[in-house]
């Protein structure tokens, strides 16, 4: 009779029991018999607790791993310098005893080709496939308690820095094993040549920021600290003298060679009283008055206005010839459209601002009057070659001095038909930079206008691209007022420009650092009765202009331009100090009711308050018709005065929109 065979009596006979948990492998750190839990677990029996010379790996994948040398045989060295060559064996001595490859000197690279990703041994012993791991030895696990939070992915994600405070060092106590040593370097970079922190601090050297606010954001006080370039205040950081002056004293005692700037033109471009309009007219209305001394006596006040209250450099004169009429950007902010008298205006203006100890920078290299687009919103071409007379305004403030160009994103078919001058060798380097006969040979500070205008596409592109153009200082003031936005340019200088290149642009702008701070301090007042003066010299009346003591003022106001902002103007208010009763009646959408204001106008005096009325064909349209029902009414042209209204008997142009301008007008028409 055959007798069953019965295999699983046979199995349990021969079975092995083994204790737990020394057997368990342990194949996650959340399990219960994982790193986390396995010690506390109750339902794990007791624990026998041993302490080995050495702490068991953790499991995690994101964390380096050592091995152990396998049955005691000394683990090889794994030389990172020379990662494809295979090192086998050891050297006669015993780097660990008994326990860890590699006691502080881990593999810094990831694994990739013609690297050792694991250890290798002797074809005679055992290889282990480095996915298999043997059982370890029971030990107190996470004693501190750390697994449940560092190695939590919802709860602590690895960063890009963890371990990696001292890249060139061992990672010690850091996460992750150190960054390995680059093996590429970029083309543009002296051979050796790494990323230091001089070459870091010379990239944020070259940066001219703006910010929200009247008070310095905390990220501003820091980057100032670590060496930033400068900033640029605009209308949104200045609402009094005093509140400027305490600005400026934060931002330097961060920085004493912070270069604080901003664009106070005068007229229609003014920082400094935006909320009530310029106390000096602009530069229209000095090239209309004619008198260099005038335009010296301006610039000075201008200068004493900054330097009283710590401002270092003005993004002022505007150098443009404005040889285009329908230019939307430009207009009253230039001295003229013939080269010859702009270029002395240009050098007269520079002369008195920098003569209160506050530089000086022209502006819009090599020229923007020949446009008719406005390159904050789109990219204007030039037409005519700029050495047929744009040039002469900046030959005249080099000549005088001048401390800084601004480069202008316009394009010169030329002398470049592919790259705005902005971002274009040839003009700012060839240009600008090189000597004569071919260049300029300006050998001051170069700075870019605002890298946010639509007429540079990519920021971060246009920060490279203008650095390596020759440009020294990049404006990214506008729009863009934040960290994020110095971080992203930061990092793509410094990974693609050269080291020689940015030290030569802080170098310059250290340069005029140390000017400002050698000049005295200035106690004494503006004049800014030579403000009223230019401005009543600027006037161009025609006609009875004179009104009645009961006025109705009709203002017909275009949008503002991004360059000016928004700025009150007009000649009500004058008018109304004057002791005239004023009524005001502002249309801004392009269409009035003519019957209304013939109405509330009948038995009064009328005044047609217009800006720039040549390019606004409602303007147009509306002064014609109000001239044909009052004949007698006065027109007041406050920006460029290129088109007097058919009919108009009575006729004042103040060549720009300043709240002195204004005042001017008011005397004439209420003497």
């Amino acid at each position: 009779m055959q007798v069953p065979f019965f295999w699983n009596d046979v199995v349990n006979s021969l079975a092995v029991r083994v204790s737990r948990p020394d057997g368990v492998h342990r194949h996650g750190h959340r399990r219960a018999d994982g790193a986390a839990q396995r010690a506390r677990d109750p339902d794990l029996p007791a624990a026998r607790f041993r302490q080995p010379g050495r702490q068991p790996a953790r499991r995690d994948r994101l964390l380096p791993r050592c091995r152990a040398a396998l049955h005691g045989v000394d683990a090889p060295r794994v030389r990172a310098q020379h990662p494809a060559r295979p090192r086998r064996g050891g050297d006669g001595r015993r780097r660990v005893t008994g326990g860890r490859v590699h006691a502080h000197r881990l593999p810094a690279g990831r694994s990739g080709p013609g690297r050792h990703c694991d250890l290798r041994v002797h074809p005679g012993l055992e290889r282990v496939h480095h996915r298999l791991r043997p059982l370890e030895q029971l030990v107190e696990a996470d004693a501190d308690d750390l697994a449940r939070v560092l190695h939590h992915p919802a709860r602590h994600r690895l960063g890009r820095s963890h371990g990696r405070r001292h890249p060139h060092q061992p990672a010690r106590c850091g996460v992750l094993p150190p960054r390995a040593e680059a093996r590429h370097r970029r083309a543009d970079r002296r051979r050796g040549e790494g990323v230091t922190r001089s070459v870091e601090q010379a990239a944020l050297r070259c940066l001219l920021p703006g910010f929200i606010g009247t008070e310095a954001p905390a990220w501003v006080l820091r980057r100032a600290a670590e060496g930033l370039g400068g900033v640029c205040l605009y209308a949104r950081n200045i609402t009094s003298p005093e509140q400027l002056a305490s600005l400026c004293r934060q931002l330097h005692a961060e920085n004493p060679g912070l270069i604080i700037s901003t664009d106070e033109e005068g007229g229609d471009v003014t920082r400094l009283e935006a909320a009530t309009g310029s106390s000096y007219p602009g530069n229209l209305a000095l090239g209309a008055a004619g008198d260099l001394d005038l335009t010296r006596s301006v610039a000075r006040a201008i200068g004493l206005e900054l330097a009283r209250a710590g401002v270092d450099l003005d993004l002022a004169p505007d150098a443009d010839v404005n040889s285009n009429a329908s230019n939307p950007v430009i207009g009253v902010r230039s001295f003229g459209s013939e080269p010859g008298a702009v270029a002395a205006q240009t050098a007269a203006w520079v002369e008195g601002l920098q003569s209160a100890g506050v530089a000086a920078c022209v502006k819009h290299f090599p020229g923007h009057g020949d446009t008719s687009v406005d390159s904050h919103i789109a990219l204007p071409v030039v037409g005519a070659d700029p050495r047929a007379g744009a040039l002469q305004p900046f030959e005249a403030a080099i000549a005088a001095g001048v401390h800084a160009v601004m480069s202008a994103h316009v394009v010169v078919p030329s002398m470049d038909a592919d790259r705005p001058a902005t971002i274009s060798g040839t003009i700012m380097t060839g240009l600008l930079r090189d000597g004569r006969p071919a260049g300029l040979g300006f050998g001051g500070l170069l700075i870019t206008d605002g890298l946010e205008m639509k007429a540079i596409p990519d920021v971060a592109e246009g920060a490279v691209q203008a650095l390596v153009a020759g440009c020294d200082l990049l404006c990214i003031g506008g729009g863009l007022a934040d960290e994020d936005i110095v971080a992203e340019l930061h990092r793509a200088i410094v990974a693609a420009v050269s080291a020689d290149r940015l030290h030569e642009a802080a170098d310059r702008i250290d340069a005029l650092a140390k000017w400002r701070a050698a000049q005295p301090a200035q106690t004494e007042a503006p004049d800014r009765e030579a403000g009223l003066a230019a401005a009543r010299k600027a006037l161009r009346v025609d006609g009875n202009v004179r009104v009645g003591d009961d006025v109705v003022v009709v203002q017909l106001s275009p949008h503002s331009s991004m360059a000016s902002g928004v700025i009150p103007w007009g000649v009500a208010e004058p008018l109304a100090r004057r002791g005239a009763r004023v009524t005001k009646l502002e249309h801004r959408d392009g269409t009035i009711d003519l019957e209304s204001i013939v109405h509330k106008a009948a038995g009064r005096s009328l005044v047609l308050t217009v800006r720039n009325l040549h390019r606004h064909e409602w303007q147009q349209q509306a002064a014609a018709a109000l001239l044909e029902a009052r004949p007698d009414a006065v027109v007041v042209e406050m920006g460029l005065p290129a088109c007097r209204p058919p009919g108009a008997s009575a006729y004042i142009a103040t060549s720009g929109a300043a709240r002195v301008c204004a005042v001017a007008a008011a005397e004439v028409m209420r003497p």
